[in-house]
């Protein structure tokens, strides 16, 4: 059931329904580099749908953040390992006692 209207409901699904033919791009870059100018442009095209701004690294940040975590951890952990490792190598040469 649609809280919308029954008019808008129809061209909403209109709407989705030829979107849905269309093929989709999503332009990322930096501000002021001329995503907006190239996201028109596709749009103008009567078989391409590049609409809106997502702000896909808002939704992506907290996923990034926690992979970077894992991912310092990771080589926190094979860091602390290989420093062990080379101290407990440096510190049996060093209780040997050679003689020339």
């Amino acid at each position: 059931m649609s809280i919308l209207p029954p008019e808008i409901a129809r061209h909403h699904s209109a709407l989705i329904a030829l979107y849905a033919k269309r093929t989709r791009f999503f332009v990322g870059g930096y501000p002021k580099s001329g995503t907006t100018w190239l996201q028109l442009l596709l749009n103008a095209h009567p078989e391409v749908s590049c609409i809106g701004e997502g702000h896909l690294p808002h939704h992506l940040e907290p996923l990034l953040r926690q992979a970077l975590a894992q991912h310092n951890a990771l080589i926190a952990e094979k860091n602390a390992t290989v420093l062990a490792e080379w101290r407990a190598s440096r510190s049996s040469l060093t209780d040997r006692s050679t003689t020339w």
